[in-house]
């Protein structure tokens, strides 16, 4: 599930049920989470067209650059699937130093702050800055812990979902 691409009572209702459990990361969010991140998706879709990027959805869904062990905490069932960039189009995929909160909110006056980067930026990007799972892995450096990818068309999600359960289905019946 992707609370972005829920209205937003349908998003505050399921933010609520993520609540209601303690171990997870994602319990502890403030209670204006959901309009915040859906006013940083905003912006950072605004961003995006600025910058050429074309999106098919209004809200993105977020992914991780790399895997990110700590991210697996955050909900009950994360979804973790492995996709090559060269899979996703220039156009419908952004990214930001960090999860969109730390990236647009913090004001420490870092250069990665406050910007949306395209593929083609992110040689350079982990070249300067570094990845964020190696370099800041136990977030003793800050909050950014990783670099988020907004993917702005669900059929790529949808194509990731159907080929990650294919392989499953396929993985099981060779068991």
């Amino acid at each position: 599930m992707n609370l972005s691409s829920l209205d937003e009572g349908s998003a505050l209702i399921e933010q609520q049920k993520l609540s209601e459990n303690p171990n997870f990361f994602a319990s502890k969010r403030t209670d204006d989470y959901i309009a915040t991140r859906f006013r940083l998706e905003n912006h950072a879709r605004d961003m995006f067209i600025q910058l050429g990027g074309n999106p098919k959805i209004e809200r993105p869904y977020t992914l991780t650059l790399g895997q990110c062990d700590w991210l697996e905490s955050w909900y009950p069932q994360p979804d973790v699937l492995g996709v090559s960039l060269k899979h996703i189009p220039q156009d419908v995929v952004s990214f930001t130093y960090g999860d969109l909160f730390p990236a647009f909110l913090e004001n420490k006056g870092l250069l990665h702050e406050k910007r949306v980067y395209l593929k083609k930026d992110l040689e350079d990007l982990i070249e300067t800055f570094g990845l964020p799972q190696a370099t800041n892995p136990f977030g003793e450096l800050g909050p950014v812990r990783y670099i988020e990818a907004q993917v702005w068309d669900e059929a790529i999600i949808r194509d990731l979902r159907t080929n990650y359960q294919q392989k499953s289905i396929n993985r099981s019946l060779q068991d």
